[in-house]
């Protein structure tokens, strides 16, 4: 649904495939998630194999994950 959206579907597509050159590109720039290793090793893997296959991310930050015992993912 999301690639769908007007809005952001042509936004996510030419960012997945700008990532997707410059890891092909041998950049080393470490600024986000689509420039890391681990993006490297599963575009390498060919997970990411066309620019309609994308990666989206979530944040826990402060979600208690376990009984509201204190600690936090």
């Amino acid at each position: 649904m999301m690639l769908a959206n007007p809005d952001l579907g042509l936004d996510m597509m030419d960012l997945m495939r700008k990532a997707r050159l410059a890891a092909a590109s041998g950049s080393t720039s470490r600024d986000d998630w689509y420039n890391s290793d681990i993006f490297r090793i599963l575009l390498a893997m060919g997970k990411f194999s066309s620019d309609n296959d994308v990666a989206l991310s979530i944040s826990a930050d402060g979600f208690e994950a376990w009984r509201q015992g204190g600690f936090q993912g």
